[in-house]
């Protein structure tokens, strides 16, 4: 009679390269999941920024009544709104910064500004920004202003500024900025 206490060397050799299997398999979805936890954290904290300020600027336009949209300064344009109180949007494209009124956020790792954009009014440049306006029958304005961020993640998407206004008011905003030569 045979006495079967142990495992033969062949049957260790088979456990021990399907366990190292099992393991290498699980190694690479939880890199597979830890990538794309990471990517979708970035996504929605880029979504996040620009929700905010878009919701500020918003807020502010339609709370108070908007007189004048115009350039303040390189990189700054300025809404002088009935309340007396001028709100600027500023961005820094050295420092990965944008700002509204007394709101600034910084810009996430590896996310920039459109470099390839640039307006200028005679005295002062906007790199990073697309404006567009057209005026309606009653000469109401249609503004839209863009300033496109994207992420090194996500080249296709645009997580930046994007205004669209029209003013329906009795007395129309006034609008000073240079417009860019792709507007249709």
């Amino acid at each position: 009679m045979k006495n079967n206490r142990g495992f033969s060397i062949l049957e260790l050799i088979v456990s021990f390269s399907l366990t190292m299997i099992i393991v290498v398999v699980l190694f690479e979805i939880i890199i597979y999941m830890k990538e794309l936890y990471e990517k979708s954290v970035t996504q929605t904290e880029l979504l996040n920024k620009q929700n905010l300020i878009t919701d500020y600027i918003y807020s502010d336009i339609y709370t108070y009544e908007l007189d004048t949209i115009s350039v303040c300064g390189d990189n700054c344009i300025v809404f002088d709104y009935s309340m007396g109180t001028p709100k600027y949007l500023k961005w820094d494209t050295s420092l990965n910064t944008i700002g509204y009124g007394d709101y600034t956020i910084s810009l996430l790792k590896n996310t920039y500004f459109d470099q390839t954009l640039l307006l200028s009014d005679g005295t002062h440049t906007l790199s990073g920004a697309k404006i567009c306006y057209t005026y309606d029958d009653g000469n109401n304005p249609y503004v839209s202003i863009k300033i496109p961020i994207t992420n090194a993640l996500f080249p296709e998407d645009d997580f930046g500024i994007n205004l669209l206004y029209y003013d329906t008011n009795e007395y129309a905003t006034a609008v000073f900025l240079p417009a860019s030569n792709d507007c249709s």
